[in-house]
């Protein structure tokens, strides 16, 4: 089928290091066991697969057992995201950590969805500006409460840079004078 193994051989079996070139164009560089990827191992995604949530380009490094990702590991993101976490059966379960090309920081529960690994669950982001957000996230979104309370901002020169940057200087002088009176009445149940 094309794929090429080299590695010492045990009772016509591939074992202990290995360099794997897959027809695919996928390789895997580490342990084996009775002709199985088994171990500690790398694994690049080559191809437009997209099999257990990789995509071309991706790359999968932890422990493996029976061919399938099995323990702890890490996959770095094509697009320069992180994941780290613990593997069964090929699949991401409970906390890990998803550390975004961007500068940001998720750490939490997770949901697969289609192949793609989401926050889901309870969990924190971090940006890059340090600001945290705690709390639900649903399908990679934090829940509306869990944003409400995350963003609002708590002194009036947070609240002029918030609104500074969504609706521009013009209209921060305005939208302060109309909200400074309510802002307390209409927010503090949210902040509780």
């Amino acid at each position: 089928d094309g794929t090429k193994i080299s590695s010492d051989f045990k009772d016509g079996n591939a074992c202990g290091e290995a360099v794997i070139n897959l027809a695919s164009g996928d390789i895997y560089e580490g342990e084996l066991k009775d002709g199985m990827i088994h171990g500690t191992g790398k694994y690049y995604y080559k191809s437009s697969g997209g099999e257990k949530g990789h995509l071309k380009g991706d790359v999968y490094h932890g422990k493996w057992e029976n061919g399938e990702a099995h323990g702890p590991g890490r996959q770095l993101k094509a697009n320069g995201d992180e994941l780290f976490g613990t593997w069964v059966h090929g699949d991401m379960v409970g906390q890990g950590t998803l550390k975004y090309a961007h500068g940001g920081i998720y750490t939490g529960q997770f949901i697969n969805v289609n192949d793609h690994m989401f926050p889901h669950g309870t969990g924190q982001m971090t940006l890059p500006d340090g600001s945290q957000y705690t709390g639900d996230w649903h399908k990679g979104k934090p829940t509306w409460l869990t944003w409400v309370k995350s963003f609002f901002p708590k002194t009036d020169t947070e609240l002029k840079r918030v609104l500074q940057v969504e609706f521009g200087e013009e209209m921060v002088a305005d939208v302060v004078t109309k909200l400074a009176a309510n802002r307390v009445v209409l927010f503090q149940d949210l902040r509780a």
